[in-house]
């Protein structure tokens, strides 16, 4: 029975397994090599590893593992021993056995995969490392404050309602105080981190890289019927070779739900030199029978318009140009427009381009005279370009 008194069984930190060889001996009865593989008997066991300290999304906690030998790299004279949570050695067990480990192992910190796959999440939904590092904080003092106030409610309700044998206990000077709770960032006994944004980035990343092949493989799949490409300029700021920059920018192809289609570093802002990557997306779309590209949103529609066309022939369909009666409800196509449902025009719109000249706004309704002015372009026929954002908020109303 738990002394609920005794604050230390409210600190102390909470503890998960990793010994694949014992969960599933069945599938894998004896620890992979991190540099030989599967080698079967070979490795054999040597007790327990130190247990690794894994940051996660309320609280920190304890990894547990066992330590092998590889009597193959000990005869060769390389490196033999090893953890069982070592990423290397995990890599060699079935993928279906490697999702059931709890964290995701670093050199030297280790992150709690439940953490992990809402970091990964992040980036795409437009938050940053630094927003996500606070939230990680303010559940993490959540939960302390919490068990804090469980200990202390505990701690008095055992007080107001002793046991027999406690009545003695409590009726001693020295036992009939409450000690105190921790502080959050004692190092010996509640052990809260607080985490930091190099942290996230260093594990976002490891993680990232250590899935590349799977997440190209993926993308190369990926389709839609609603295709949007921009040029991004913020990476390749800060990419410099020999004091120069090897690359212009970033062209980058999203569908509707803004999964990455492909993206490609470019020299130049010419069409010319992204036409071999647009027909690659086009035999994709042959190759895996993909519904045909209906829309292609774009900042730069006259540049853009013939090397488009020319590449997904999908897009040169006609429509009749119709009159779309809302000023904040268009899509607009290279040869006309049809109805949709309203798009969200943001009051935070500070510009928008139309026929060759750029018109800043200072006022909402200065933003609603310039879309008006666009509904009627695109009602009369004309080619209306529209930058990639643009294209998420039209999907998300339609």
């Amino acid at each position: 029975m738990v002394d609920v008194s005794d604050v230390t069984n409210f600190e102390v930190l909470s503890c998960a397994a990793w010994i694949p060889n014992v969960f599933w001996n069945r599938f894998v009865r004896y620890m992979p090599c991190p540099s030989c593989g599967p080698v079967g008997s070979s490795v054999t066991q040597d007790g327990w590893a130190p247990p690794r300290f894994v940051i996660s999304l309320t609280r920190p906690y304890l990894l547990l593992g066992k330590k092998y030998i590889c009597q193959i790299c000990r005869r060769a004279g390389r490196r033999c021993r090893f953890r069982g949570y070592n990423p290397d050695a995990v890599a060699h067990l079935p993928t279906w056995i490697q999702w059931q480990m709890p964290a995701y192992v670093g050199p030297k910190t280790a992150i709690d995969r439940t953490l992990l796959f809402l970091l990964q999440r992040q980036p795409v939904c437009g938050q940053s490392f630094r927003d996500f590092a606070n939230m990680v904080r303010e559940l993490n003092f959540k939960y302390y404050y919490l068990w804090t106030g469980v200990y202390y409610g505990f701690s008095i309700a055992d007080r107001l309602t002793p046991t027999v044998a406690g009545v003695a206990w409590y009726s001693q000077p020295d036992n009939s105080t409450i000690a105190a709770f921790s502080e959050f960032d004692d190092a010996e006994r509640y052990m809260g981190k607080i985490v930091g944004v190099q942290f996230l980035i260093r594990h976002f990343l490891r993680h990232a890289f250590s899935r590349w092949n799977f997440c190209r493989r993926a993308m190369q799949r990926t389709g839609g019927k609603y295709l949007r490409g921009d040029h991004s300029f913020k990476l390749v700021k800060k990419m410099v070779v020999d004091g120069e920059r090897p690359f212009v920018a970033v062209f980058c192809v999203m569908n509707e739900y803004s999964e990455i289609v492909g993206y490609w570093f470019v020299r130049t802002k010419s069409q010319n030199e992204l036409r071999n990557a647009l027909k690659a997306i086009e035999r994709r779309y042959r190759q895996f029978g993909y519904r045909r590209i209906e829309l292609w949103f774009t900042d730069d529609v006259d540049a853009e318009f013939g090397t488009l066309t020319s590449i997904f022939p999908s897009l040169k369909t006609e429509w009749k140009p119709r009159s779309v009666g809302v000023v904040s409800a268009f899509r607009c196509r290279f040869s006309g427009c049809v109805d949709l449902p309203p798009v969200l025009v943001h009051d935070s719109a500070t510009h928008y381009h139309f026929k060759g000249n750029i018109v800043v706004a200072s006022s909402p309704a200065e933003v609603a005279a310039g879309i008006t002015g666009i509904r009627q372009a695109a009602t009369n026929g004309e080619k209306i370009g529209m930058d990639a954002e643009v294209c998420s908020n039209v999907m998300s109303s339609s």
